[in-house]
């Protein structure tokens, strides 16, 4: 079995490549830019390469995406070349092997009420476009693939700008968490070894539905710091401004019936691992 993984360097992708190695031993770790992750035991190459020297594979697994919520002409350039145009490259270029592609929970529209994996899509800007855009690529992909949609991913190894790594850093530094409105906003997290074993088990199955990458539950923004308050005393929970924006629900039983998955919640735990592993960057 040889797999490939584009845009190894993020931290889903080395979870991933965890999650993999127990089962595996011919893995390809593909890079654009930055390598500082990638492990030594498997083999790297870049992206260019990769495509010049074309090895054969039979399973890609697509975590490459560029992130971005602005609209500028220059981040939905990267939004279109990262996200949908070397998708389209790939898939032209190893049209035998099974993709397995990262997509978003972006691309729903949300309307406050609980999403399942076929929910109505509706993107509401560039970045939830582009998602929807590479999952047809991939549904139309010759060999084959499944699109799995993330919803916002957390765990040691994750970059700043997030709600969950900035209100852990300020509770660090400042001994304080800002919440806005009353914090009872609603928002769902899902930690990064749990889609890793999603985009593994997905590696072999079949379905014409997107799967979802989700928390078992979602919790309010208020729950989320009275959980860090436990684990960081002294820590207090001050209110600015207010919070129109909507709750996030998920219903995942489709997606872990064809995955085969009975998954505890243990959130509180992995918040607490990933706000010690935060902790000691400071």
């Amino acid at each position: 079995m040889k797999i490939a993984i584009v845009g190894s360097n993020s931290f889903l992708a080395q979870a991933l490549l965890v999650e993999l190695s127990s089962r595996y031993d011919d893995i390809i770790q593909v890079y654009h830019q930055r390598s500082y992750r990638l492990s030594n035991k498997f083999r790297q190459i870049s992206i260019n390469e990769f495509l010049e020297q074309k090895p054969v594979v039979d399973y890609i697994f697509y975590i490459a995406s560029h992130i971005s919520f602005e609209e500028s002409l220059t981040e939905i350039n990267k939004i279109y070349s990262v996200n949908i145009y070397l998708l389209k490259n790939i898939s032209e270029t190893f049209q035998n092997a099974k993709i397995v592609h990262a997509s978003s929970v972006a691309l729903y529209e949300n309307s406050g009420k609980i999403i399942t994996e076929e929910s109505a899509v509706n993107p509401k800007n560039s970045y939830g476009i582009s998602k929807l855009w590479g999952e047809l690529i991939v549904k139309n992909h010759k060999e084959g693939g499944i699109n799995v949609r993330i919803s916002s991913l957390f765990g040691e190894g994750m970059n700043r700008g997030t709600f969950l790594p900035e209100i852990i850093i300020s509770a660090i530094s400042k001994k304080e968490i800002c919440l806005y409105g009353d914090g009872s906003r609603m928002q769902n997290y899902v930690y990064v070894k749990d889609v890793a074993e999603i985009l593994e088990k997905a590696m072999q199955k079949k379905t014409d539905i997107p799967l979802l990458a989700v928390g078992n539950r979602s919790y309010s923004n208020y729950e989320v710091a009275t959980m860090i308050k436990d684990f960081l005393p002294d820590v207090s929970i001050v209110y600015k401004k207010e919070d129109a924006s909507r709750s996030f629900f998920y219903d995942d039983s489709s997606t872990n019936k064809i995955l085969g998955i009975n998954r505890t919640n243990i959130f509180k735990e992995q918040l607490r691992q990933t706000a010690l592993w935060i902790q000691k960057q400071y």
